[in-house]
C-alpha cells in the first residue's frame, strides 16, 4: 500500500486490476476458440499438418494463460490487503459499500441490489452519500497507516 498516493487510488488500483483479469479472460477464450477451429479443421482432414497458424495460435494460447494466471495472483494478493485494509472501517454499512464497488467491482445500482438482498435499504443518493462518507473515513485511516509506518 506504500506505493499509494491515497486511500481511493489504493481501491481504484484493485478496481483495475479486477477489469485487466477480466480483460485477460476475454482474450483466453478468443484464442481458445480460435485454436478449437483451428484443431477441428484439422481432424476433419481440411487442413494439412503442421499448420503454423494453429501453432502460433497454440503459443499465443499459452502465453495469455500464463499472463491470466499471475494477474489472477497480483489480484487476489492485492484484494488480500483491501479486504484487510476495509476491515479497519468501523460502519459496516461503509464497509460493505466499498468492499462491493471496488473489491467486487459492482456498479452503483448492483450495489443497491445487494444490499437489498441483505435486507439494507437505500437510494442510490443514499449510497453515493455513504460511499463519499466511506471514502473520507478510508482516507483518514489510510493517512494514519501511513504515518505509523513512516514514524516505525
Amino acid at each position: 500500500m506504500a506505493e499509494y498516493a491515497t486511500a481511493r487510488e489504493f481501491l481504484s488500483a484493485v478496481w483495475k486490476q479486477n477489469m485487466e483479469v477480466k480483460r485477460c479472460m476475454w482474450d483466453v477464450n478468443l484464442l481458445r476458440n480460435r485454436c478449437e477451429r483451428i484443431t477441428a479443421c484439422l481432424e476433419s482432414g481440411r487442413g494439412g499438418g503442421g499448420d503454423p497458424h494453429r501453432d502460433q495460435s497454440l503459443a499465443a494460447l499459452a502465453d495469455k494463460r500464463t499472463e491470466l494466471l499471475e494477474l489472477e495472483q497480483e489480484l487476489e494478493q492485492q484484494e488480500r490487503l483491501a479486504e484487510d485494509f476495509l476491515a479497519r472501517i468501523v460502519d459496516e454499512r461503509k464497509r460493505v459499500i466499498l468492499k462491493l464497488r471496488y473489491v467486487e467491482h459492482l456498479k452503483w445500482t448492483e450495489i443497491c441490489s445487494k444490499l437489498e438482498e441483505m435486507r439494507i435499504y437505500y437510494s442510490e443518493r443514499q449510497i453515493y452519500n455513504l460511499h463519499r462518507q466511506a471514502v473520507q473515513e478510508a482516507e483518514q485511516l489510510f493517512l494514519n497507516s501511513r504515518e505509523l509506518s513512516l514514524g516505525a
